[in-house]
């Protein structure tokens, strides 16, 4: 099994297995958006192709951020904690984000995507080793230079130890993320836009055991609890 690690500059070359990871917060909140029995999550790169789509979906509501913050129109935002509570039963989620959405959709000529966070790193890593592939490639999509996306790269080592069985102690790990520089944004400076409530969240390590998976569904790309 060979294992590759990119930014979102070198993603979409990978025609096996990617994984792509965005801990703070897109794939944290879309599992908590499972967790709330949502449906399906169609994951989109743009904000008028997610509005395009509501056009179609007309009872689906949109989720999303734009430079963090709660984009017009959209009925939620990027925050898990704001799921907390609501029953999403049978409902079809749009989503749009900066980070985690733009690797799945750079990926989507993949022949199995994978998305994630820490909330569901050991799940994710367990699916890998049933499926075995010839090569995985994670794409650590919160990576922009001045040590930002820090928290996609732990865990990133997380699912990589856990794949070559390397001994590693999932409180490091969640240690590293909370020191990183997005992280910080969650200090209760902004409250409405970085809620802390949703730090304790994103660090809760392997809360579920679901993965979720990502395919392409007449022309779609949809996320999936698997």
């Amino acid at each position: 099994m060979k294992i590759h690690r990119v930014d979102l500059t070198k993603a979409g070359k990978e025609l096996d297995t990617v994984v792509v990871i965005d801990v703070i917060r897109a794939f944290t909140t879309t599992a908590f958006a499972f967790a709330s029995n949502a449906k399906e999550i169609i994951l989109v790169s743009e904000v008028d192709e997610a509005l395009a789509l509501k056009t179609v979906y007309p009872r689906a509501l949109l989720m999303g951020e734009r430079k963090g913050s709660l984009i017009p129109g959209f009925d939620l935002g990027n925050s898990p904690s704001a799921l907390i509570g609501k029953d999403l039963s049978g409902r079809v989620l749009i989503h749009r984000t900066s980070a985690g959405t733009q690797g799945a959709a750079a990926s989507a000529a993949a022949t199995n995507i994978y998305a994630t966070g820490l909330c569901n790193a050991r799940a994710t890593a367990k699916r890998l080793l049933q499926d075995s592939p010839g090569s995985i490639t994670f794409v650590e999509t919160g990576i922009y230079g001045d040590a930002w996306g820090e928290e996609d790269v732990a865990c990133g080592d997380y699912i990589h130890s856990l794949l070559i069985n390397k001994p590693i102690d999932p409180d490091q790990i969640v240690e590293r993320v909370s020191a990183t520089k997005s992280a910080m944004l969650f200090s209760g400076e902004q409250p409405t836009t970085f809620p802390s409530d949703d730090a304790d969240l994103f660090l809760d390590i392997d809360r579920f055991h679901f993965v979720m998976k990502a395919k392409k569904t007449n022309g779609l790309l949809v996320l999936r609890k698997v």
